[in-house]
């Protein structure tokens, strides 16, 4: 292949782009390109809020910032109902948006990672019109189709649509799991020196402060995540219920938001786990942090019976944990868990009461908990960001230069 932009001698001279969104995992695109090559722009897009965040970076050093906010994009207040049928237009302004920031720069890119579908489709669309060469796929979400017609129906179709138009046509492919590469070959045909690997979710670079930490309490036990049926929260309520009455100074802290949001705090006042759970709803990343660096147990307990992404994706909250050398209780559902048990750095589990229950109540014991701790931040630095995406790109660099695709 020997492609013009990655000679060995230009090889520092890129300029590369990423699209993200703004969730705290995608911090460590930005944390890791910034060093690498020339030239970096990092392009975040607020979740809730409706903003466009773009960075510009030169060897290493921010040269500027600008964010852009468009009050049609906030979602926060809006219903689920809402946010599908606004669905289209909010993608189109977003389009509109990320395009105006990018072409403002005037400023060729070499390489133009796009992480989801929808974004890496802007990067075809700036191929299509010369202002990108190299287009990069991440996807980190795989959709499953809905066993039931109803409103996911039509976001699914979307989606799943984008997906496979970008899978045929960008230049490489970074899975997040190999599941999603398997099944992808499956509905679409890869073009012809395409290349694709897998680049697992890394570590957050924000969170290795906490590391090595050993001022934490002993008896304190953590969910961090989405407040949904199939994540879990329904048996990590009732199991802590029961370790409660044999460990009555065991502490549950719940931090995230969701729908099942009213049921957490009805269900403390009737179980009577006031001064066992502490129910913290969202709260910030510099606080977020705080509080797991000192709790000893993450829990992670997707059902494997609900749908759920976390069968098809690699979920970020585990990572978190274990950067923060949290022991982990999972299921058997996310690819990691066989990680987790290799290593003793989580015990895996059932979707079962009786099963979550035994696993607290094992990890509670000293000795076991100090081993599962330290065995967690070993395995967190196998997925150290710069390991994880300066591999990827030493693929992507025997890709351009020779064409080999065996990497995949």
């Amino acid at each position: 292949m020997n492609h013009p932009i990655y000679q060995k001698e230009h090889s520092k001279d890129l300029s590369i782009i990423v699209v993200a969104t703004g969730f705290s995992f995608n911090k460590a695109l930005e944390y890791f390109f910034k060093h690498y090559g020339r030239k970096f722009t990092f392009i975040e897009v607020g979740p809730h809020d409706g903003s466009v965040r773009r960075v510009l970076y030169e060897l290493g050093t921010m040269r500027s910032e600008k964010v852009v906010r468009a009050g049609l994009l906030s979602c926060s207040h809006l219903s689920r109902r809402l946010l599908i049928a606004t669905l289209p237009v909010r993608l189109l302004l977003n389009f509109v948006m990320i395009i105006c920031l990018i072409l403002g720069s005037k400023e060729k890119i070499h390489v133009y990672i796009g992480v989801s579908s929808f974004y890496a489709l802007i990067g075809l669309f700036l191929r299509l019109f010369g202002r990108a060469e190299i287009v990069v796929y991440y996807c980190y979400d795989y959709y499953p189709p809905p066993k039931k017609l109803g409103l996911k129906t039509i976001t699914y179709g979307i989606f799943h649509t984008l997906d496979r138009l970008v899978a045929k046509y960008c230049d490489a492919i970074w899975n997040l799991t190999q599941y999603i590469a398997d099944n992808r070959k499956k509905v679409v045909k890869p073009r012809q020196g395409q290349l694709s690997i897998v680049v697992p979710l890394s570590t957050n670079p924000m969170e290795t402060r906490a590391r090595g930490s050993y001022e934490y309490d002993k008896s304190s036990i953590v969910y961090a995540g989405q407040l949904i049926e199939n994540h879990g929260i329904k048996l990590i309520i009732e199991a802590v219920k029961e370790v409660s009455n044999i460990l009555p100074y065991v502490k549950l802290k719940i931090l995230g938001e969701g729908p099942l949001g009213r049921w957490i705090n009805d269900q403390i006042k009737t179980l009577g786990l006031i001064h066992t759970v502490e129910f913290l709803g969202f709260v910030d990343e510099r606080r977020f942090r705080d509080i797991l660096s000192r709790c000893a147990i993450g829990l992670a307990p997707y059902s494997s019976e609900l749908e759920t992404f976390a069968r098809y994706t690699d979920p970020s909250k585990i990572k978190t944990y274990l950067n923060f050398g949290l022991a982990v209780i999972t299921t058997k559902v996310p690819s990691i868990s066989g990680y987790l048990e290799k290593n003793r750095a989580g015990i895996i589990i059932n979707y079962d009461k009786s099963e979550l229950v035994d696993a607290i109540l094992r990890l509670l014991q000293e000795d076991v908990l100090f081993e599962y701790r330290q065995n967690a931040l070993r395995l967190a630095q196998r997925f150290d960001y710069k390991k994880i995406f300066g591999e990827a790109m030493s693929k992507m660099e025997v890709w351009l230069v020779s064409g080999d695709t065996t990497a995949s």
